[in-house]
């Protein structure tokens, strides 16, 4: 059927298209009426950015028009493509752009290329394992059939033997050829179920793929028509180039962080992990990663508040309060008021296998600032198939400088934990996204990185067993005289800290005394040596020290806590 448009916008208000750059939002609207010729030239897909839940694809083709009005058409577009989005550009002496459609062709079957081969496949497989079923059918027919051939040969040639019309070398003559091709049958048999059980396991993969690209869903597409006009007479190139954004990609980043203990650096390889379900597959194409956006780690343990508080007596059960309110009524006495007692609750720090290690030399990103983000250049092509299926890529590769220390809290572990304060000089911005982390060449865990562009970040290594670290209550020690009516108990801890590594350690060690959050428990701490370098309002120590090789270390501390001597205290935990 010959197609053409008619505008409701005068073609000279539109343009041409040297170099015009029209979008389906402002194109004027257009039908179809008779005459107009439809031409659909061959396009591809030549370069993909991809954001964090969509990208925008860049398809180019070339058309060759006659003079007049015609439409070209672009076929095979996803479902997952955003309308509003489509905008076109192009070249061409004396060629106008007269307006843009967007329609849904519906298929009795998915035209892409990939998934038709998959059909085929699937169709393939499924009439080898029919043959295959029917020549195993075959050779268990035929081992029924020498079965009953051999016992009813051998019963013949028995009677034959015993007329003496037959001899025992014909028995042993028939046995014997039976013997060898029930062995054939058996050994066929068993070649043809192994080939089966084969294509049985690649049928699944093949549909198992089949689902993953969600070929009900594809058998429909999209087509994007764009009416032109061409002014000078004979044939005219068109080059044309469609951008639109489809739904159904997205990419996150992933790190691998290297610490080097003895340059004081960390080697960030940049990773960007890329999948795509837009319903077509990129194959070749120029990648680029934008940071634009749409509207389990090992943690150094950290002190929680240690509280104290008095001890409450819990009210009756609500069956034993009422017996006693029908007690008090039945006696005549007043009904006792209803007390509510809040409920403390303390929640613990939660603390959460191996990648390969980062490729020796990698191709580096090309970066690019676009107002409030980034955009990732990718320096080689890119074949992404549609499937959800995870392409990993690099980005950049860098040193970024690091502080080391070592970080300690004894009552929670007895273990040094490596902190590596790292300063992100690069000119990359570092997105939120997980990390790999090695020391050296050991694979430590993971991690997470926040925001860190401009500042510094921190990250957690792992443990040296290298620092030895011992806690133990030295003394515990009760106030016999009561002064006021209180009761007075003291504490006191060691903390004995060993470096056995090759060279000084700087290292931070946190400790704590109790909290009091009731006005009657009096808590003090009586002496520390050496001197904490803070004390926290919520009774937090810490010491920053500095460790020699091969030296010990102790640090004491001790504090005490006054209460009522009539009340019971709670949270010490001692």
């Amino acid at each position: 059927m010959v197609l053409h448009y008619k505008a409701r916008v005068p073609f000279r208000d539109i343009g041409s298209a040297n170099g015009a750059d029209l979008s389906a939002k402002r194109a004027c609207k257009v039908g179809y009426s008779e005459g107009m010729p439809d031409l659909t030239p061959p396009t591809s897909i030549s370069a993909v950015t991809v954001f964090s839940d969509r990208a925008r694809i860049t398809r180019a083709g070339e058309a060759v028009l006659a003079q007049g009005q015609s439409v070209v058409e672009v076929k095979d577009i996803p479902l997952s493509l955003q309308p509003d989005s489509v905008r076109v550009k192009g070249r061409g002496a004396g060629v106008k752009i007269l307006g843009i459609d967007v329609a849904t062709a519906y298929l009795p079957s998915s035209p892409d290329a990939g998934a038709a081969e998959l059909q085929r496949e699937i169709e393939t497989l499924e009439a080898a394992i029919r043959k295959n079923t029917e020549a195993s059918a075959i050779q268990q027919d035929r081992l029924k059939t020498l079965s009953a051939v051999r016992a009813n040969s051998a019963a013949e040639i028995v009677k034959g033997i015993a007329k003496g019309k037959s001899s025992v070398e014909a028995l042993d003559g028939i046995l014997a050829y039976a013997d060898r091709q029930e062995d054939e049958c058996r050994k066929a048999i068993q070649s043809l179920g192994e080939t089966i059980r084969d294509l049985n396991r690649q049928l699944e993969a093949a549909k198992a793929r089949r689902h993953q690209m969600h070929q009900a869903a594809a058998s429909n597409r999209k087509v994007i028509r764009i009416a032109v006009e061409a002014s000078h007479p004979g044939e005219t190139a068109f080059s044309f180039e469609l951008t639109y954004v489809c739904n159904g990609a997205h990419w996150q980043p992933l790190y691998d962080m290297r610490l080097d203990d003895g340059k004081g650096k960390v080697q960030a390889s940049y990773l960007a992990m890329v999948s795509q379900n837009t319903g077509e597959d990129w194959n070749g194409v120029e990648l680029s990663l934008s940071t634009a956006r749409t509207a389990a780690t090992q943690s150094i343990p950290k002190l929680e508040p240690w509280y104290l508080r008095l001890y409450v007596e819990p009210p009756a059960p609500p069956m034993m309060a009422k017996m006693s309110m029908a007690r008090g009524r039945a006696l005549g006495g007043a009904e006792d008021d209803e007390a509510a007692m809040p409920m403390l609750a303390a929640a613990a720090p939660a603390s959460a296998a191996a990648p390969p290690p980062p490729p020796a030399e990698v191709a580096q990103a090309e970066v690019s600032e676009q107002r409030a983000s980034a955009v990732f250049k990718v320096p080689r092509a890119m074949s992404i198939p549609s499937g959800n299926t995870p392409h990993r890529t690099q980005i950049a590769e860098f040193e970024l400088p690091a502080h080391v220390d070592y970080v300690a809290a004894p009552k929670l572990a007895l273990q040094a934990y490596i902190r590596a304060t790292v300063t992100n000089d690069s000119p990359l911005v570092l997105l939120p996204g997980k990390a790999n982390l090695f020391h050296g060449d050991d694979f430590v865990g993971t991690s997470y990185l926040a925001p860190s562009a401009g500042r510094d970040f921190e990250l957690q290594m792992g443990v040296d067993e290298r620092i030895g670290i011992q806690r133990e209550l030295v003394s515990r020690d009760v106030s016999k005289a009561f002064l006021g009516g209180t009761r007075k108990i003291g504490y006191r801890f060691r903390i004995e800290l060993e470096n056995r590594l090759p060279a000084s350690a700087p290292l931070t060690v946190f400790d704590q005394i109790p909290h009091s959050r009731h006005e009657e428990i009096k808590v003090k701490l009586v002496d520390a040596t050496p001197k904490p370098n803070e004390v926290t309002e919520l009774g937090e120590l810490k010491w920053n020290i500095t460790l020699e090789s091969g030296r010990r270390q102790e640090l004491f501390f001790e504090f005490s806590v006054e209460y009522p001597k009539t009340q019971e205290l709670v949270g010490i935990g001692i």
